[in-house]
């Protein structure tokens, strides 16, 4: 089944976002058991958000806001293995990657391979297959 890159979560809590449409269409897929999310995508999302000086509270809210539209999401949610730590580091080092684009390339593996991306960098690694509409 094919997991969702974090630009996919990104786009959906943005209303603003030229891919908004498209990012809820793929979390409702998740919300219903179509496609997973990896657990480094959310994890990202939220440090992301930080960074750009979210406070906790704006934090909280979006999260709040994934919880209260998509509820099923996180019966759908790939964990965190000691297999996809050791892909984390391989990936990086063979493809040049960064941590969290890695990290989504290394969770997918787990689910099938496929990865839900609009992300060039992430589309042109070998190991795994990406769509986007």
């Amino acid at each position: 089944m094919p997991v969702i890159d974090t630009i996919v979560i990104f786009s959906a809590a943005d209303t603003k976002n030229k891919y908004h449409q498209i990012g809820l269409k793929y979390l409702k897929k998740a919300n219903d058991g179509k496609c997973f999310i990896p657990s480094l995508a959310l994890m990202e999302f939220d440090i992301v958000l930080q960074s750009r000086g979210f406070s906790y509270k704006e934090r909280m809210e979006k999260h709040s806001l994934l919880l209260a539209d998509f509820p099923k999401l996180e019966k759908n949610i790939i964990p965190i293995a000691p297999v996809v730590l050791y892909n984390i580091a391989r990936l990086e080092s063979k493809y040049e990657l960064d941590y969290f684009d890695a990290g989504i390339c290394a969770q997918s593996l787990q689910a099938d391979g496929i990865i839900i991306t609009p992300d060039r960098k992430i589309s042109s690694i070998k190991e795994v297959s990406t769509f986007w509409e």
